[in-house]
């Protein structure tokens, strides 16, 4: 870890390794550019520094006029004053010190339960910089989430924040933290730099900073180190559990690393094309480093999606699920701490292998071993939702929204939560809250509508389920449940309009079967509704899971068919009563 000096002349004090500038304790706004110019005239002990040498020292060899130095110049000027930086005619500019060098000022770091990494500022001129700053953002998102005692704000919440002209304490009212992380990352070849300051959220008050410079193939040994070192300064000392979290790595091909991060981002983006796009990233990635974990995972990650009903759901269960298991396995084979890898097995292992007791274990194990990891409380409040736990899921939902607080489909998922409790109102009032966070969240306009036919709303629910169908691109999903609508609505030509577009519709895309027999049951149909629930069994239905706590089944729960078919599922005997 490299020294992180700090330099100190009349009010104000500079931070060489952080390149930040304070005045009076309080951070002063300038650009990378002015901070780079600054530390370069300071550095240079009082002697002269030609244009070109600046011009080199900061904008290395990219071509740019010397008239970008002169403006940076000025700006620095307007901040410290005329005092402090000299300008030698036909040569350059001096530093009029002294600059006293002077380590870190101490700040108590007690009383910091949860913080917030803010995006990371790429000072690189490439613009692959982006992809790579936002993950050693979330990198360290996800090392200091593993601190049990500590509250880290998930990757979604923070990311709203990138390029943000909001003050620190703004942001931490906004996202309820105690401390605030910032920085930035410069890549340049094959080496990487990363420099990181923690403060105080409340105040703005500076609590420490450092600056680490390594070879990219230990980039992943390089975000451990700086997770470590920030949860050492919040927590004072880590549990040997935590210690061994933050300290397991190896080294990376540079190349497959930046194929993960760009699959990465793709796949957050969750629509089929961004989906198809990150799996061919992370299958790249795996031929050049086929020991690289994290990239077998986002794999896992990738052919999930393709077969969730309730995501992209574009491919049959048994054409991506076992490919999703089997990934997750070579991750975890690879890399038993990966926290992520353990809730995608699970995942399969509920919805597809429907095997319930091997599905609670790899929740159980993923949140110990990322406390933090706000997907895997998500994904385990569907488990035991489904399970009829209701209780223990509302408490594990709003744990994954306090972790990713401005999340929409935390939010949403919370409002789901509701609507598969019969707690119809305290459904609609969450989904409201979402779609107050983005009004063209599709999933919080569909489960808005199903949560309003709940209610006998109809028209309110037809109008959500339209709005939901155009967002999301004409999902058969949202089409179905437009068809059950209309189904128990009593506009049974309209549902059978549905039911006849849905069929064909399945020869040329894949159509869950669950949702047609839902159309059926709607109609009274009984029959035809469990000779599709019966197909839905066959080809392993995600949505089959739910059976017992879907409320748009309760008409034919007393159907002995449905407890034959309930058994074959597995799971535990659900009381459908609200809690």
């Amino acid at each position: 870890m490299t020294a992180a000096p700090f330099h100190e002349f009349g009010r104000f004090r500079l931070d060489m390794s952080g390149r930040l500038l304070f005045r009076d304790e309080e951070r002063v706004a300038l650009t990378p550019k002015a901070v780079q110019i600054l530390i370069a005239l300071v550095e240079s002990c009082g002697k002269p520094l030609g244009r070109d040498e600046l011009l080199r020292t900061v904008w290395g060899d990219t071509n740019v006029e010397e008239g970008n130095l002169t403006s940076q110049i000025s700006a620095l000027r307007k901040v410290l004053g005329e005092e402090f930086i000299e300008t030698i005619p036909k040569l350059g500019y001096r530093f009029l010190g002294p600059a006293k060098p002077g380590g870190h000022p101490q700040a108590s770091t007690s009383q910091i339960q949860s913080l917030a990494v803010l995006p990371l500022e790429n000072l690189a001129p490439d613009p692959d910089g982006d992809y790579f700053a936002d993950s050693m953002t979330e990198a360290l998102i996800t090392g200091l989430a593993k601190i049990g005692s500590l509250r880290v704000v998930s990757r979604t919440s923070i990311m709203r924040y990138k390029n943000t002209q909001k003050s620190l304490p703004e942001i931490g009212k906004e996202l309820s933290v105690d401390a605030i992380v910032e920085g930035s990352v410069q890549r340049e070849g094959n080496r990487v730099r990363i420099s990181t300051r923690l403060v105080r959220a409340a105040t703005d008050q500076h609590m420490w900073a450092d600056a680490y410079d390594r070879e990219l193939r230990n980039v992943l040994i390089l975000q451990n180190e700086v997770a470590r070192t920030i949860a050492q300064q919040v927590q004072g000392k880590l549990t040997p559990e935590e210690q061994a979290r933050l300290s397991t790595a190896r080294e990376v091909d540079p190349g497959a690393y930046e194929l993960a991060i760009k699959g990465r981002y793709f796949w957050v983006k969750r629509t089929e094309e961004s989906i198809n796009r990150a799996l061919a990233l992370f299958q790249q990635a795996v031929e050049r480093d086929p020991g690289y974990a994290a990239a077998y995972s986002g794999l896992a990650d990738c052919y999930s999606s393709l077969g969730f009903s309730f995501d992209v759901g574009s491919q049959r269960p048994a054409e991506v699920q076992p490919k999703a298991k089997a990934a997750a396995m070579k991750a975890l084979e690879l890399d038993d701490s990966l926290a992520d890898a353990y809730t995608s097995l699970a995942y399969v292992k509920l919805n597809y292998d429907w095997d319930w007791h091997g599905a609670e274990v790899a929740f159980k194990r993923s949140l110990q071993l990322n406390p933090g990891y706000a997907n895997g409380h998500h994904w385990h409040a569907h488990f035991l939702l489904s399970s009829g736990r209701r209780s223990e899921a509302l408490e594990e939902s709003k744990r994954a929204l306090e972790l990713d607080v401005l999340s929409p489909i935390m939010n949403v998922h919370l409002g789901w939560h509701y609507l598969y409790s019969r707690q119809y109102d305290r459904a609609l009032d969450q989904l409201t809250k979402t779609l107050e966070l983005d009004p063209n969240y599709g999933l919080g306009h569909w489960y808005r509508g199903l949560a309003y036919q709940q209610k006998g709303m109809y028209t309110e629910a037809l109008r959500e389920l339209a709005k939901a169908r155009n967002l999301l691109k004409n999902s058969p999903i949202v089409e179905a449940d437009i068809g059950h609508l209309h189904a128990v609505s009593g506009r049974k030509r309209e549902a059978e309009g549905v039911i006849a577009r849905l069929k064909k519709e399945s020869a040329r895309r894949y159509v869950n079967p669950y949702a047609i027999a839902l159309i059926y049951v709607g109609l009274g149909l009984n029959d035809q509704g469990f000779e599709w629930l019966d197909t839905a069994f066959r080809e392993r239905s995600d949505m089959l899971v739910y059976l017992r706590v879907d409320p748009r089944l309760d008409s034919i729960r007393s159907d002995p068919r449905f407890a034959l078919l309930a058994g074959r599922v597995g799971g535990p005997h659900v009381s459908i009563d609200c809690e």
